[in-house]
């Protein structure tokens, strides 16, 4: 399998501490809100996000959900965090402190996911997606939030909500230099971890990794109107959905997710997931 090292791509301005500058982020938040809000709305103008798409500088960043320090969890890469109608009381929990909220972010499915029976789209696709790809999803004890918490974690390319996200497909060299040090910093991040599997979700991904040729070694495989991609990073197996996971509108189907997908991908990583058949 292709793989890339990330002392090929990066200099010194990018070995950056992702949870540092998460807390410097949450901190001008929690302590200088106009300063806050004027460098989310300066990050929208980069990115020339209107509308909904536009990030809230009103509320805390989201740049992880899950237990990082988890060895063999899978780490999903998305985009960043939406908006939704539980937003408020997790602001609440988020206020108290730096270290509630990184204690609040790590057990988010088991203890507030769950509890709030949270509606979110994203995750209920990548329910499908792994109850299909992971021996004994089916047969473990609780609700998807119990599994996700057992062995999921989700991070943030940008870590500002909003209510949609339309980032362009090709990117400026400010734009560039941008994500591109947001990418290596969570990379780095979360190696010190051993996770298990990479999982890049959507057409931003595929304009960074792909199209900018971050990745130019690949295995790629189509399924109706999405393709999907295979490369490793620093010894890590990664996949890669040019769209986003949760939409139909590419003709996607739940029943693809939950048996077709995982097929495909067990059958490019089959020492990962001997079980899938």
């Amino acid at each position: 399998m292709f793989n890339i090292k990330l002392q090929n791509y990066i200099e010194n301005p990018f070995r950056t501490d992702f949870l540092k500058e998460l807390e410097a982020d949450y901190k001008l938040c929690r302590n200088y809100p106009e300063r806050y809000r004027k460098k989310v709305g300066e990050l929208s103008g980069l990115f020339n996000l209107k509308g909904r798409a536009k990030l809230m500088g009103n509320l805390y960043p989201i740049g992880f959900t899950g237990e990082y320090d988890k060895t063999t969890h899978i780490i999903i890469f998305g985009i960043n965090p939406g908006y939704g109608k539980h937003n408020a009381e997790e602001e609440k929990e988020k206020a108290k402190s730096w270290r509630n909220y990184v204690r609040f972010r790590k057990s988010a499915y088991k203890s507030f996911f769950k509890r709030v029976d949270h509606g979110s789209r994203y995750y209920r696709a990548f329910s499908l997606l792994f109850s299909g790809l992971l021996d004994g999803y089916n047969n473990e004890k609780g609700t998807q939030w119990d599994i996700f918490q057992q062995h999921i974690t989700n991070l943030n390319l940008l870590p500002y909500h909003s209510r949609a996200i339309n980032l362009p497909s090709k990117f400026s060299i400010r734009q560039w230099y941008y994500l591109t040090h947001n990418l290596w910093s969570m990379i780095n991040f979360v190696l010190n971890y051993k996770p298990k599997l990479f999982v890049f979700d959507g057409k931003p991904w595929y304009g960074l990794l792909i199209k900018h040729r971050l990745i130019h070694r690949y295995k790629k495989r189509r399924i109706k109107g999405m393709n999907i991609y295979f490369f490793t990073i620093e010894g890590i197996p990664c996949v890669l959905f040019d769209k986003f996971f949760s939409l139909h509108y590419y003709g996607l189907k739940d029943k693809d997710r939950r048996i077709k997908i995982p097929k495909i991908i067990a059958k490019n990583y089959p020492t990962l997931f001997s079980s899938v058949k």
